[in-house]
């Protein structure tokens, strides 16, 4: 994805590996947790009326507290951060959070936003799977574990990656007499 120092490889396996944070540098670390809070924030003001409590969406300047409780909820989650992940670094990303950088708790965000500054049309996807390792469920209480799997299979080049092409007859129905 653009806007990240480093590009890393098939991100569905590590999502559904619970790596997909790790092996990556400091700052995009930071920018793919802050971004899949604000995603998740977002997707629960328009998809299900919820706005996250004490946030931008219910007329607080900046949604610092409820990404503190995010990145709480992170930690519980085994090996869902990098090992080099500490407090210190978690300074960093709260920090980092409120920098006036594109990647602000400040600002709100949609999904073709993301999708323009990751220049990605799965970046969305990614960052609500990551969400929802933290949270446990995804938006709207889905489980995303089946999509997870069909993008890895995807990713390995197993069925679903566009080279499967399948063929039904369906001239018995329209009436024809078929072969």
């Amino acid at each position: 994805m653009k806007s990240l120092e480093q590009h890393v490889p098939d991100p569905f396996t590590r999502l559904d590996d619970g790596k997909y944070l790790h092996d990556r540098p400091e700052t995009d670390v930071y920018r793919l947790l802050i971004d899949a809070f604000r995603m998740r924030s977002e997707d629960g003001m328009k998809l299900e009326n919820k706005p996250t409590p004490n946030s931008i969406y219910t007329g607080n300047p900046s949604s610092i507290e409820p990404f503190k409780k995010f990145l709480d909820q992170a930690a519980t989650r085994r090996d869902l951060l990098p090992p080099w992940w500490d407090v210190g670094h978690r300074a960093e990303c709260e920090k980092f959070a409120e920098s006036g950088e594109w990647n602000d708790v400040r600002n709100k965000v949609t999904k073709a936003q993301m999708v323009e500054h990751y220049g990605d049309e799965k970046a969305p996807m990614q960052l609500r799977m990551l969400a929802e390792a933290v949270y446990g469920v995804g938006s709207m209480g889905q489980n995303g574990a089946g999509m997870r799997k069909m993008m890895r299979s995807m990713e390995s080049g197993g069925p679903g990656n566009g080279n499967v092409m399948s063929m039904m007859d369906i001239s018995r129905m329209m009436g024809g007499s078929g072969r």
